[in-house]
């Protein structure tokens, strides 16, 4: 890497994280930025300290339309993560502003997690673990459980983090039916892999893990005519964005046995309210928003962020542009 050049670009950092800054920082010096650091506040405070930022850096700060409109020379808002549903991406490109993210971060710690939260359901750790504890003992104080191998694994989104869980279930013998609007079936490993419409995948799966973004069409998307739709003996596994699964349909799918549990680690609320009815189900497993989390997942983001707002302060073009 050649030396730090002269600072010329105001770059904000809205991250919480900071145990990385220097990191970033110096990444940015040597593209003529300058980082600065600051705790996200109301609207008007982010617009008075953004407005003459030259690349805007956050994590799940909202950065609305009020916002970018008053941004006068940024050339770039990287959301340190995957999903942009906190960024206004149509107001930034009506104002040529780049948005990018950092897509390939986590891709085992997610399909792990997601992977972990079904295994943990399959074989009910965490209820037998409450067991022994309580001075209890012996498969007689568990519900009936079904063998793993032979059930239908259903997967909603086969982008990167998708495939990874496919790949990483198949050893178990967990059948794979997919759904994603992108793919045709002759873009798919058909003899491994089922490609599905929205409707099979939900009558079929015995587990289905969500692994698309946040966007008006997958808001809402399992609610309650969906949970009339499954199995009762189906898991619903969430390691995406919280809105994605309407939280009071669930809540009453599972309090009926319309369907067996759900592993979520995502909410709409994070944290969520103490009154949350999912708090209080022993077949709701709940992680908080921990999913992506590793040291290397952690350090790789905040570089690849500050790698892409340097890339396009030097006048190359990004990476992993969400905006067209």
């Amino acid at each position: 890497m050649g030396a730090d050049v002269a600072a010329k670009f105001k770059v904000v950092t809205l991250s919480t994280f900071s145990q990385l800054f220097e990191l970033e920082a110096d990444i940015l010096a040597k593209a003529g930025g300058e980082l600065t650091a600051f705790k996200p506040g109301g609207e008007q405070q982010l617009i008075s300290v953004l407005r003459d930022a030259d690349a805007i850096l956050t994590g799940r700060t909202q950065v609305t339309a009020k916002i970018i409109d008053s941004l006068d020379k940024c050339k770039i808002i990287v959301r340190c993560g995957i999903g942009v549903d906190n960024i206004d991406v149509q107001a930034a490109t009506r104002r040529n502003i780049i948005v990018s993210n950092v897509p390939d971060y986590c891709v085992d710690e997610v399909s792990d997690h997601a992977l972990a939260l079904l295994f943990s359901w399959a074989r009910r750790i965490a209820q037998s673990d409450k067991l022994v504890k309580s001075g209890k003992w012996g498969v007689q104080e568990l519900p009936s459980l079904s063998r793993l191998r032979g059930q239908n694994l259903g997967i909603l989104g086969f982008g990167r983090i998708g495939r990874a869980v496919a790949e990483k279930a198949l050893p178990f013998g967990l059948r794979i039916l997919v759904c994603d609007p992108y793919l045709s079936e002759q873009m798919m490993d058909q003899k491994r892999f089922r490609l599905v419409d929205f409707d099979t995948l939900v009558r079929e799966a015995d587990y289905i893990t969500i692994h698309v973004p946040l966007t008006p069409d997958t808001r809402g998307m399992f609610g309650e005519k969906e949970f009339e739709k499954m199995k009762p003996s189906a898991f619903l596994i969430n390691a995406a964005r919280g809105g994605i699964v309407d939280e009071h349909a669930l809540a009453n799918a599972v309090s009926a046995g319309r369907i067996a549990g759900a592993g979520l680690d995502a909410l709409v609320k994070e944290p969520p309210e103490s009154h949350s009815p999912l708090l209080k189900m022993d077949n709701v497993l709940i992680t908080p928003h921990s999913a992506w989390y590793s040291e290397e997942a952690f350090i790789e983001l905040h570089r690849k962020a500050a790698e892409e707002a340097a890339r396009v302060l030097r006048g190359e073009p990004p990476l992993y542009s969400v905006t067209s």
